[in-house]
């Protein structure tokens, strides 16, 4: 899948090691003044050392925090990934750090740019970069906390792939059933436009055609205008499902021997004998684990009850949404997958995408569980999946960790989700996930809190998240993680609480985005609560904010307008969340007034007044 490998990229390009994905950087000082430059190349020297030597256990140590991404990187700086032998002994990376490019950051913090080269006696040298952020802790050594890798990585994989392509076996071995099925799809060519997936079941195959233009990243984009219509064919070559579909899911995935189709916000099943069992009327069907019902479903704001036989209820006069969710297959539960649940197999028709395909029943991808294609591991091709073009799952893990009753008419519960990538992204990313239960409108709303923000490091393990209901459509959700907010060298922010700011739109939960880093001085008025949780601040762990950050909450509001600030130091603090296409904090107006929202207005007094009070403590303080 095309979309997924970019995000594959997108989210290995900043490994965050120890610290946070840093959101901001200091004006750079002169490398010449730079105190501790011979001592930094040293050290980076000695990295390169050990990844010509090949020894990952040594190079582990430069690492304050050797999780699994740092394992992915170590493995492509020494070779590991590669599949033969011969080609590992003759690869060699050399890392040059006489010719790095040093930044100050901060007093503790520095940014070393390295350039990378690739050699092979095959092909010609490849060059790349490698960014590391390092820091100096008071008697002790240096510690690699976070990396930039994203070209480092594009440029390994274009470079071990030239070398695979050249010296390793075949690339994939395919099982007959497949070899067989690639002949029926070309004969299918004939009456459709595309074949685009094959599914075995039972020694049969079932092929999944369309008519038009076919692109999947449409199809997995529920919003997008779709060009095409999704059908199938049995194995007997006859059309049992008409070619007018966005999608249709895998063969038994929600009930046996049924299919689930999807048009616009609609769903339906069809039998394998082309019955439609199930009108593509329904906009939501939970599927229960067992009872008198096989489903509820949902038409607009009314359900009725899929009972025996596939019939279908009168209106539900008195349905309770809280009562049939624990019903519901998979709600609140943890679970793990390594390929498509049940017998089933299912193929693409490509001899580059040599993933297996799971599209999982409609309700988990409302829920946001699972993307609404999802690549594994296909036990009937035997290939190297460095040189696909997706990256599919060996694992997926979705674990269920906690509930609360927000309020009486609100439940929340949260789950997290690691999904373990193979090819040259061996490691897992990991996303937080939130489903809210209105009991007044008898939905539920799923949403993924990833927001942009990698909660690893100092926020690793965070389990910390409360849901507070501001009025009836925003909802504000607290948890943890690590961002990097700083008024200058002296003063800097590495974690502290995220808020997430959802609100429902067509039946969706929708995240409001804020530019600011701290997002609640855009929706709420605030009060001491904003102020307290767990803040790690010049290296230190807090339970408050600290004083000096209360002038930066303030002024990152005025930013949010292109404030021309009278101290540079504030315009300096803003170049990356509030810059212009330069990269610049542009600063173009000197009065912004008539454009702060009444809650503008009100959290900058607010803090203003809190910043005043905490003067005039500390004055007393000293005066004593």
């Amino acid at each position: 899948m095309k979309r997924k490998n970019l995000y594959i990229i997108c989210t290995i390009g900043v490994l965050v090691i120890a610290g946070s994905a840093l959101g901001y950087y200091f004006k750079s000082k002169s490398s010449s003044r730079h105190k501790g430059k011979e001592e930094l190349i040293s050290f980076l020297e000695g990295f390169g050392k050990h990844v010509h030597n090949r020894q990952p256990d040594s190079l582990y140590q430069y690492f304050d925090h050797p999780n699994s991404k740092v394992k992915t990187l170590v493995a492509m700086l020494t070779g590991n990934t590669l599949d033969d032998a011969d080609s590992l002994e003759r690869m060699s990376t050399i890392i040059n750090a006489d010719a790095a490019v040093i930044r100050t950051l901060n007093p503790i913090l520095t940014e070393a740019t390295v350039p990378v080269q690739f050699s092979h006696d095959s092909l010609p040298d490849k060059k790349s970069t490698l960014t590391f952020t390092i820091q100096k802790k008071d008697k002790q050594p240096y510690k690699i906390i976070a990396v930039k890798g994203e070209q480092l990585y594009k440029d390994y994989m274009t470079y071990a792939n030239d070398i695979h392509w050249r010296y390793a076996r075949p690339v994939t071995h395919y099982d007959a059933l497949t070899l067989k099925a690639f002949t029926t799809a070309e004969k299918l060519k004939t009456r459709y436009d595309s074949v685009v997936w094959f599914a075995h079941l039972n020694d049969k195959t079932y092929f999944y055609v369309t008519k038009g233009k076919w692109e999947e990243y449409i199809a997995m984009n529920p919003d997008s205008v779709k060009l095409y219509g999704m059908g199938m064919v049995n194995p007997a070559l006859q059309e049992i499902i008409p070619p007018k579909y966005d999608l249709i899911h895998n063969i038994s995935g929600t009930f046996d021997g049924l299919v689930e189709v999807e048009k616009g916000p609609y769903k339906g099943f069809y039998d394998l004998n082309g019955k439609l069992v199930v009108p593509v009327t329904y906009n939501e069907i939970l599927p229960l684990k067992q009872g008198a019902h096989l489903a509820a479903l949902r038409k607009g704001d009314e359900y009725f009850w899929l009972d025996a036989g596939y019939t279908v209820s009168p209106k539900i006069e008195d349905f309770k949404i809280t009562e049939v969710l624990p019903q519901v297959q998979l709600y609140q539960a943890s679970y793990h997958l390594s390929n498509a649940p049940g017998k089933l197999i299912m193929e693409y028709n490509s001899r580059d995408n040599n993933a297996s395909i799971y599209v999982p029943p409609s309700h988990l991808v409302n829920w946001q569980m699972f993307e609404a294609i999802q690549a594994f591991k296909n036990p009937l091709r035997k290939a190297n999946y460095m040189d696909d073009i997706s990256a599919p799952s060996v694992s997926y893990q979705v674990k269920y960790t906690k509930d609360e009753e927000s309020s009486n008419w609100l439940k929340t519960l949260y789950y997290s989700i690691k999904n373990h990538y193979l090819g040259g992204r061996s490691d897992f990313y990991e996303k937080r996930n939130v489903l809210i239960v209105d009991k007044r409108h008898n939905q539920a709303y799923g949403y993924s809190l990833n927001g942009g923000y990698e909660e690893e490091s100092y926020a690793e393990g965070c389990e910390n998240y409360s849901l507070k209901i501001l009025n009836d459509s925003l909802f504000e959700i607290k948890s943890c993680g690590s961002t990097y907010a700083a008024i200058d060298e002296q003063h800097s922010l590495l974690t502290m609480p995220l808020y997430y700011y959802l609100t429902v739109k067509n039946g969706k939960l929708i995240e409001l985005r804020s530019k600011r880093q701290f997002a609640f001085t855009q929706f709420v008025k605030i009060d001491d609560r904003y102020l307290q949780g767990d803040y790690t601040y010049n290296e230190k762990k807090l339970s408050k904010l600290p004083d000096a950050m209360l002038e930066y909450i303030k002024n990152e509001i005025y930013a949010g307008y292109d404030y021309k600030f009278s101290n540079d130091k504030w315009s300096h603090a803003f170049e990356l969340m509030h810059s212009d296409n330069n990269g610049k904090y542009a600063g173009n107006n000197t009065s912004v007034q008539d454009s702060l929202t009444e809650i503008d207005k009100y959290n900058i007094n607010w803090l203003q007044q809190k910043i005043n009070s905490r003067k005039q403590q500390q004055m007393a303080a000293v005066s004593k």
